[in-house]
């Protein structure tokens, strides 16, 4: 974890604000427990906000892209590319020829192909462990900066009880399926009317940053205040 970009910012913005006579870089070194605390403790609420948010949009893909967050050294929430798409969205597009020459798919009596999709079922199961990951990498991280075992696990604590309430829901156990076959004509069978995306870890990330300059400010000001 890079604090540096961060405390920069910060202390650009105080220096103005302290007693006259105050090394801002001493106040920082003596209060980093402290600080390294508070910014572990709110990039952990914005992960876990990016988790619920995946969750409660994306319903059936929410695991995949949970699975793909992870938290830079930077301290940006950041997904993988290979599951971007669900962040960013997608256009419209045909579906049924990969659904009939995939792994799974069949040779019919007459020559044709299909395949038999599971459709319209969120498994809570594979949405709960893909958050539960999340959170163990979060506390397996360790934060060597100071930050204290009690604190991380405190933080997970809270985050897996947010989990375990959202991934709750009551849903029905019944498994739909729908048969895709080459038979069906791909111009109207199977084609994805596309997704605009999740879109919000723009706005995370910059809530993010804006809160993190607002706390570790403020206990940069008042620890000098009680030196001055």
């Amino acid at each position: 974890m890079n604090l540096n970009p961060l405390l920069n910012d910060v202390k650009s913005r105080v220096m103005h604000r302290l007693p006259q006579g105050i090394n801002v870089d001493e106040v920082v070194e003596d209060n980093m427990q402290e600080i390294t605390d508070a910014v572990v403790e709110r990039v952990g609420f914005a992960l876990e906000q990016a988790m619920l948010g995946a969750q409660s949009i994306l319903k059936t893909q929410s695991a995949d892209y949970i699975n793909g967050l992870s938290v830079s050294e930077d301290l940006i929430i950041e997904i993988d590319a290979s599951v971007k798409y669900l962040e960013e969205g997608y256009g419209p597009h045909q579906m049924l020829e990969n659904l009939i020459t995939g792994p799974k798919s069949k040779v019919a009596k007459d020559g044709s192909l299909y395949n038999t999709i599971p459709i319209g079922k969120t498994d809570k199961i594979d949405v709960k462990r893909a958050m539960g990951n999340q959170t163990k990498m979060f506390l397996g991280k360790g934060y060597s900066t100071g930050t204290s075992r009690r604190k991380l696990q405190d933080i997970v604590s809270k985050m897996t009880s947010d989990i375990n309430a959202a991934t709750n829901i009551p849903r029905s156990d019944a498994k739909k399926f729908a048969t895709a076959s080459s038979k069906q004509d791909p111009a109207s069978s199977w084609v994805h009317p596309g997704f605009a995306g999740v879109n919000q870890l723009d706005q995370i990330n910059a809530q993010l940053r804006d809160e993190l300059i607002e706390q570790v400010s403020n206990i940069i000001e008042v620890a000098a205040m009680q030196r001055g």
